[in-house]
């Protein structure tokens, strides 16, 4: 099993990192060189290495903070952009959250997850293999070009009102009095 490592940062070279700027959430493959080399723009950062990486491998820099984990629902409010691993879950808050995307896949399901995110302009996809200049061209253009954040915050939206709605207790009445279930028409 791979590592959950989240790296959020805020800030760029043009603006001060400092408290109440927004994060950018960054987990698992190019966040760990990111964070073993600190990052060359000045930021704020959160890494949660997860359980299988050891925080003391870690050399951050002092406007890093490596923490074993961080709840998403604490952080995401606060964070510009996300890069991550592609799992399931984190990329369904960062959206849920209308944050644009930088995947960057290790197996599984990921590769799927990630060609959604990219098919619907939400965000980039990075080989494992990334540099750091790489990574850190991707995070800048999620940031700048508001394509990706306004892709992101419209399937928030669409989250939002698919998770306002009880569509489990329409399933069953629907299976309950026609005998089948029929997907969910968007309107």
């Amino acid at each position: 099993m791979g590592a959950a490592l989240v790296l959020a940062v805020a800030g760029e070279s043009s603006r001060p990192a400092g408290r109440g700027q927004p994060l950018h959430e960054l987990s698992t493959a190019g966040s760990t060189a990111a964070a073993r080399h600190g990052c060359a723009w000045r930021v704020r950062a959160l890494v949660t290495p997860g359980p299988t990486l050891r925080q003391e491998a870690f050399h951050a820099p002092a406007n890093v903070v490596i923490r074993p984990s961080a709840p998403h629902g604490q952080v995401f409010p606060h964070a510009a952009a996300v890069v991550t691993h592609a799992g399931h879950g984190t990329v369904m808050r960062a959206l849920a959250n209308g944050l644009p995307l930088v995947c960057i896949p290790m197996g599984r399901d990921q590769n799927d997850v990630v060609a959604r995110v990219v098919a619907r302009g939400a965000g980039l996809r990075l080989s494992q293999k990334a540099s750091i200049p790489a990574l850190r061209h991707a995070i800048q253009r999620v940031l700048d070009e508001p394509g990706f954040r306004a892709q992101a915050r419209h399937l928030a939206q669409a989250i939002a009102e698919e998770t306002h709605r009880p569509l489990a207790v329409e399933a069953l009445e629907e299976l309950a009095t026609q005998g089948r279930v029929r997907a969910p028409v968007k309107s």
